[in-house]
């Protein structure tokens, strides 16, 4: 009999920690908060073409 209800508690155990565990992802979403820096807008950088066909591979090691 002992047995038996230390095997039912325990079971009553798991079950209450699987449906904490399950209900706790339930809440309402919190709303986010608002920052107290404002953000930085994106700013575009437009790159000049380079001329590869000019450019020359100078090994260091045979200097």
């Amino acid at each position: 009999m002992k047995n038996k209800r230390f095997s039912l508690s325990r079971l009553m155990l798991a079950l209450l920690a699987v449906f904490s565990l399950l209900l706790s992802g339930c809440g309402a979403p919190s709303a986010p908060s608002a920052s107290p820096t404002p953000l930085a807008e994106a700013v575009s950088v437009e790159h000049q073409p380079h001329p590869f066909g000019d450019m020359e591979y100078v090994r260091p090691d045979l200097d």
